[in-house]
Formats: C-alpha cells, structure tokens, sequence
C-alpha cells in the first residue's frame, strides 16, 4: 500500500457525509454521477441502426431506380439494332446468306421482353425498398420489410449486405419493441 493511501480513513461515519479523513486532514468525497436507466445504451444504438438502415434503403431504391432506367436504354438499343441489323443483312448480302427477316424481329423481341422484365423487377425493387426505409423511419410495417429485405439479398454485394443486416437488426428483441408498439397503435386506430 502506498505510504500517502496509508492514512486514508473512513472512521467515524466522515464517508457517509461525504468528508473523508486523509493524512491527517479533512478532504471532501465527490459522488459518481447517477447511473444511467439500463438499456440507455440500446436504444440509442438501436435508433442510430434504424435510421442508418433507412437512409441505406433510399439508397438502394435510388440505385434501383437508375438501374431501372438502364434496362429501358437496352430495350431501345436491342430492338434497334436487331432491326437495323435484319434490314442491312438481307439488302447486302446474297440470297440465302443473311438470316430471315423473321428470326432477327424474334430475337429484337425476345431482347426486349427481357429488358422489359429486368426492368419491371429493378423498379419494384426500388419501390419496395422505398417502402422499407420509409416503414424503418416510421418504425412501421415490420413484415413489408422482412419481405424486401429478403429479396434484396438476391441482389448482390450490396443488398445482401444491406438485407442481411436489415434482418439482423430486426431481430433484437429491443427493436421488436419499438415496432410493436408503432404497429399495434396503427391497426386500434
């Protein structure tokens, strides 16, 4: 033990009004600050997770949407060159060498069908995960969240990431509080 700590004494109930006795003199005990309510921690982390996970969502829905419009270029690129292709092939080679007319308009057509899926699917991606970061800032609509976040980890890096991460956060039993009461104060209301 130190020499200085030697003369350190609580006798005489001086501790327990906040006056200690130290090498011979008198010197005052400062209180620890009150302790924080438990969970403090947890829901602060809870929030700052939530609302990350909603701006990444906006994100996301505004990736979707560009990707969206991507896929609109390539229905107008592929149908244009299947018939610009179609047309130069048969006026400039002999008979018998190009392709048929029809199977050119076949593939321009099954281009487009695809572009027109990939299309649709990566607009209702982004809507949904509008939705979703929408219900994260409103901690609403825990399930519609669920959803989009599981089909968002088909979408690969960055929403299986993102989705994976949405499910884990959702699965705290802290953040299925906090949803709980939202939800059930919509459907009483």
């Amino acid at each position: 033990m130190d020499g200085r700590m030697a003369g350190i004494s609580s006798k005489s109930g001086l501790a327990e009004k906040g006056w200690m006795r130290w090498d011979g003199g008198m010197i005052p005990i400062e209180q620890p600050p009150p302790l924080p309510p438990p969970g403090w921690q947890d829901e602060k982390r809870d929030a700052e997770h939530i609302k990350l996970l909603s701006i990444f969502h906006y994100v996301f829905a505004g990736l979707s949407v560009v990707g969206g419009l991507f896929f609109a270029l390539y229905i107008v690129f592929a149908v244009f060159m299947m018939r610009s292709f179609a047309g130069a092939a048969a006026a400039s080679g002999p008979p018998g060498s190009a392709p048929p007319q029809a199977m050119m308009e076949m593939m321009g057509m099954a281009y487009a069908v695809m572009g027109v899926v990939g299309g649709l699917v990566s607009l209702g991606m982004g809507v949904g995960s509008f939705l979703a970061a929408k219900g994260l800032a409103e901690r609403r609509r825990r399930t519609l969240i669920y959803v989009v976040s599981a089909f968002q980890c088909l979408c690969m890096p960055l929403g299986t990431a993102l989705g994976i991460f949405t499910i884990v956060v959702l699965e705290r039993a802290s953040v299925r509080l906090l949803f709980q009461g939202r939800d059930e104060g919509r459907a009483a209301g």
